[in-house]
């Protein structure tokens, strides 16, 4: 790419210009970057060279360094999504087990994202009593596991119009002693049932996000009917039909997306 110099313009101006325009096109082009690309992980090189100037800059030479700055961005450079995946149910052949399972073979199958899944069946009951610097050692490991995650998979059974006790009692322990760990993380919610597919469940779960401030994914709604698609899980609670697959994925993928930009 040539560009004239103007007679005109002295050397030391054509200098003194050319480190300005090289910095405001510096920063430009890291706006322009994706938002991954402006994480403290990021390394953004922008390649340039000594050359004369004129005044005016083409349209051209500030889009093709644009992307050559993108094209810099290392991926290597790109910090994985954290999720931690529970189900409220405890039953071994669960068909929310088999959703929960499935959302891990979409997570080993993606190359930006960790995914680790918690047994919150281990946990006690919520004794404010026993919590703190002494709590049970399961109750510390699940309060860390919170604190670390970018994102939060929740698979949910609808249990008398509202979330399992056990779901519940997962969300007691990390939000009272030290602070309230629950506070600005990203989560999405699938869950299978009979009538209504556990939307009530989901809904006394969105609830209570609401007061941990946690933010869901909101779209698509992962409510299988159990007894009324007998093709969705099969006898050991697995989930098999495409249709659902297909709709986990998805909201899968919107948990990510919902993290990143907001990690």
């Amino acid at each position: 790419m040539m560009i004239e110099s103007n007679p005109s313009v002295t050397r030391m101006e054509q200098n003194h210009f050319s480190r300005r325009l090289r910095g405001w096109l510096r920063r430009r082009a890291i706006a322009a970057a994706p938002m991954y690309a402006r994480r403290k992980s990021y390394k953004v090189t922008l390649i340039t060279e000594p050359f004369s100037l004129s005044l005016s800059l083409s349209l051209s030479a500030y889009l093709f360094v644009c992307c050559v700055t993108m094209a810099a961005v290392s991926s290597e450079g790109r910090s994985k999504i954290n999720v931690v995946g529970i189900c409220g149910s405890l039953r071994a052949k669960s068909c929310n087990a088999g959703l929960l399972r499935h959302a891990v073979q979409v997570a080993d199958a993606r190359d930006d994202v960790i995914m680790t899944t918690f047994d919150i069946g281990t946990l006690p009951l919520y004794n404010q009593d026993l919590d703190g610097e002494d709590a049970p050692e399961v109750a510390k490991a699940w309060k860390a596991a919170v604190q670390q995650a970018d994102a939060i998979f929740f698979a949910c059974p609808e249990y008398n119009y509202s979330m399992s006790g056990a779901l519940k009692n997962a969300l007691d322990w990390p939000s009272k002693f030290p602070s309230q760990l629950w506070k600005g993380k990203v989560a999405a919610i699938v869950g299978a049932g009979g009538g209504a597919g556990t939307a009530r469940g989901q809904l006394a779960l969105r609830q209570s996000g609401v007061f941990l401030d946690i933010t869901f994914v909101n779209t698509p709604e992962v409510c299988i009917q159990r007894f009324s698609d007998a093709t969705a899980f099969d006898a050991d609670g697995n989930l098999v039909g495409e249709k659902w697959q297909e709709r986990v994925e998805n909201i899968f993928d919107r948990l990510v997306h919902l993290a990143m930009k907001l990690k």
